[in-house]
């Protein structure tokens, strides 16, 4: 534990909080969105990320905020519908959509700064925020138990199939993924990453979801993954 300070742990304590408060709004917003919808939302945290660390001190140059922008707006394209002159989904759909990339920005520019800013080893601060966020999932399942309709108690396991098991295996492999490349990467670059997930996510939701695809929602694909590609390859280079 050396290096480890109150500070570091107090850190990662509000770290656990906002990851763990994002998880459970995810669930909410999968009730009322398709997956790819909902990894379309989420692609608009590059732009929140690069506002928050710009305004924190770090420099961006002028290709990385066209990039940043032309993503966002090739989002909005994908999501807006021209005959109803609205969005596909409702206000409360992309309300908590919008709190959930917000939440993900935010929390992406704070572990940013924190693996960046003390020198502890990643695999001890993974271990610091894994501990808090188990703690905090637990006590969330004790304040609000699962309860079945006709109020019989349910099993803190009830429900749970091998799928869970390996949803569960991948998010934590995905956590433990993550940091490294705050560490070595940006918080930019691991939310733009998350584009290239997008694009295979619409597909998925148009074959499996029934997500109705227009011309407008594959043009704001492939303007997303143009701008991940001139943003990885070119503009951080500049």
């Amino acid at each position: 534990l050396e290096g480890v300070s109150p500070r570091i742990v107090m850190h990662y304590f509000g770290l656990a909080c906002l990851y763990t408060a994002n998880n459970q709004l995810t669930f909410y917003c999968f009730e009322l969105l398709d997956p790819g919808t909902f990894a379309l939302a989420k692609s608009l945290a590059p732009y929140l990320v690069a506002l928050m660390l710009w305004l924190t001190g770090q420099q961006l140059n002028q290709l990385q905020w066209v990039c940043i922008i032309l993503q966002c707006t090739s989002i909005a394209t994908t999501q807006y519908d021209a005959c109803k002159s609205a969005g596909v989904f409702s206000a409360k759909a992309y309300g908590l959509a919008a709190l959930a990339t917000s939440i993900t920005a935010t929390s992406s520019v704070w572990n940013q700064k924190v693996v960046k800013g003390f020198d502890v080893p990643v695999n001890l601060q993974n271990s610091i925020l894994y501990v808090f966020g188990l703690l905090i999932a637990v006590a969330s399942y004790l304040v609000k138990p699962n309860v079945a309709d006709d109020g019989d108690s349910r099993s803190f396991f009830h429900g749970y199939s091998l799928l869970a098991v390996v949803l569960i295996l991948f998010q934590a492999f995905h956590g433990l993924a993550v940091t490294l490349v705050y560490k070595y990467a940006d918080a930019i670059v691991k939310n733009f990453a998350n584009s290239a997930v997008m694009a295979i996510l619409v597909v998925l939701s148009a074959y499996f979801f029934e997500l109705h695809t227009t011309l407008h929602s594959w043009l704001g694909v492939v303007g997303v993954l143009v701008t991940t590609f001139a943003y990885m390859n070119i503009a951080v280079k500049m």
